[in-house]
């Protein structure tokens, strides 16, 4: 159990999860997209399949309260660990 270190990173692996905002989904035929804000207040559109943080976060679901995805994490003794993370829907009430 490892990520593929081979695989070109995405733009958003470049921030840690917790500096990513996501501000809402769009609907496209069958395909869900969550949109993602950065610190830098540039939005990114994100599908299943798509990377997101530091982790090597494979969005698995997005839904429109949340993004979920599995990240792996390397411990100390070398081992790589899958875990499950969660990006919410950044509230109306957060913004202000």
């Amino acid at each position: 159990l490892k990520p593929d270190l081979k695989r070109q990173k995405e733009i958003l692996e470049n921030y840690a999860l917790e500096n990513l905002s996501m501000v809402g989904t769009l609907q496209r035929g069958q395909q869900i997209y969550a949109l993602i804000r950065t610190p830098d207040n540039t939005v990114h559109r994100v599908k299943n399949g798509n990377y997101l943080g530091n982790n090597f976060g494979l969005i698995t679901t997005i839904s429109e309260e949340n993004i979920t995805l599995k990240e792996m994490i390397q411990e100390s003794g070398q081992a790589w660990v899958e875990q499950v993370g969660t990006l919410r829907l950044q509230s109306q009430e957060s913004k202000k």
